[in-house]
């Protein structure tokens, strides 16, 4: 299985780029590649755009659902390399 920094991702969106996600978002996964070169990832659709759905995302809205009431949240995005990047929950709602 290749490592995940050797893998080129396809070009979409982040969920990031969103202003406000509602925690009922349907959270979709796919699968891309065959063999070695098979690997997937999260994604939702806003007005027919995928916006790619990083794990740790998922992860920290799981935890905040559990500990408390939310309807919507926003992503934030600090660093700008696959190793540097990371992400972070603003509660809106």
């Amino acid at each position: 299985m290749p490592n995940i920094n050797e893998i080129e991702l396809p070009k979409a969106k982040i969920i990031s780029d969103l202003e406000a996600v509602s925690v009922k978002a349907d959270i979709k996964q796919k699968t891309k590649g065959e063999g070695d070169d098979k690997y997937s990832y999260f994604y939702l659709v806003v007005n027919e755009e995928e916006y790619r759905v990083p794990n740790s995302v998922i992860t920290q809205v799981q935890a905040l659902v559990e500990k408390q009431e939310i309807k919507t949240y926003k992503v934030i995005r600090t660093g700008t390399t696959k190793t540097d990047t990371n992400y972070s929950i603003q509660v809106l709602e």
